[in-house]
């Protein structure tokens, strides 16, 4: 025999149950990518873009609407019906060297779980100067650059130019000498060269290096 109490407890669950399902043909707004991530230059006017799916998972037909605050963020166009694709717009024109963050808020009538939220993150980078792995500016990357870091390394020579992290040439974000050894089996050994000097690691320092 079932005890009362058993019985209550599986009805609870049948209840749970029904009311967290959506309603038969309900309309369900979904949004792809979740989350979008930009990098820019400071004060650049160049528009970077991304494309965003929106699609409905449910029956019923779904309009939708965008919304969002930061005015180096643009969404086009800004509603519809789904399915449907919306391009994602941003601009460093008017942004100094930061990171920077807003949300897209989907929003549908038609939608049981409208808003959705995508997430855009904008990192912004200073300009970059120089030739990685060019440590001492002449537009060429050999021994002369391998001479120039181990100078500043072990007896305080000047700091490569025309910022310091041009003389990252193994991309680790530090200079020392295993960039000078980087250079001379690059030179000597046909080794890889020095690539892209690392992002990041130069506020205060004259900012980042341009690629080789």
């Amino acid at each position: 025999m079932i005890h009362k109490s058993t019985i209550s407890l599986i009805i609870s669950v049948i209840l749970i149950i029904a009311l967290s399902a959506p309603a038969q043909g309900q309309a369900l707004i979904e949004v792809s990518p979740s989350h979008l991530f930009f990098e820019g230059t400071e004060f650049e006017s160049d528009t970077l873009s991304d494309t965003l799916i929106i699609t409905n998972g449910g029956e019923n037909p779904l309009n939708w609407s965008a919304s969002w605050d930061e005015p180096w963020l643009h969404v086009q166009p800004s509603t519809g019906s789904a399915p449907d694709s919306v391009i994602i717009k941003v601009s460093a024109e008017n942004l100094a060297y930061s990171q920077y963050s807003d949300q897209i808020i989907f929003e549908s009538p038609d939608a049981s779980n409208s808003p959705l939220i995508v997430d855009v993150i904008f990192r912004v980078q200073p300009p970059c100067q120089g030739k990685c792995g060019d440590a001492n500016s002449d537009d060429a990357v050999g021994v002369s650059d391998a001479i120039w870091i181990i100078n500043y390394v072990f007896i305080g020579g000047g700091i490569p130019e025309p910022v310091l992290a041009c003389g990252d040439a193994n991309g680790d974000c530090y200079v020392n000498i295993s960039d000078a050894v980087w250079i001379l089996i690059y030179v000597f050994q046909g080794g890889g060269s020095p690539g892209e000097c690392c992002l990041d690691n130069w506020e205060g320092q004259g900012g980042n290096c341009c690629p080789f």
